[in-house]
């Protein structure tokens, strides 16, 4: 049973001149910024070494990379993924496109332990409220943010909702 769901929306993409970069460093607007691979990287050690609330996933699923759709979901996890692969075999999960909320809560819902969401933000909250079947609504993803992380923690009477700092790169906010 899915004891566990932590949610973090996809690193910084470009806004403000800042450009997209593939991982081979070719511009790509709908990649990752430099900043954003560097976040992307941080998230390894703050999910392998997790400190509480944050627990190292059993499972992490990303949106789909489809046509017209951002990479940034899947870049943001794949680090994390690949060294959780190695470690324990960790599934990677990206069949799901960003507004396929039912298939990504039934997948989710028949995990056990911890699930790790990477999505878009805009999105965030009704694959929240998806997966716990409409318990949970959080407030909305701000647009600016990238620096948090979602925990839900399955209780006998529902779910708990915590806000975390991730605090990885300069400028994340407490």
């Amino acid at each position: 049973m899915l004891a566990r769901l932590m949610l973090v929306r996809h690193a910084e993409k470009p806004v403000d001149g800042v450009a997209g970069v593939d991982a081979l460093g070719r511009p790509d607007p709908a990649s990752l910024t430099p900043r954003g691979w560097q976040r992307a990287g941080a998230l390894v050690a703050l999910f392998t070494s997790p400190p509480p609330p944050l627990a190292e996933p059993d499972a992490i699923f990303a949106a789909a990379d489809a046509p017209g759709d951002s990479r940034r979901p899947q870049q943001t996890a794949e680090p994390l993924a690949r060294r959780l692969a190695q470690r324990r075999g960790v599934p990677f999960v990206t069949r799901h496109r960003k507004d396929e909320l039912d298939a990504l809560a039934a997948d989710v819902n028949a995990r056990d332990g911890t699930v790790l969401l990477v999505w878009e933000h805009k999105l965030a909250g009704a694959a929240v409220e998806a997966v716990t079947g409409g318990a949970v609504v959080p407030p909305p993803w701000p647009a600016d943010r990238y620096d948090r992380v979602w925990v839900l923690d399955r209780t006998p009477g529902g779910w708990r909702f915590t806000d975390v700092p991730q605090r990885l790169l300069a400028g994340d906010a407490p």
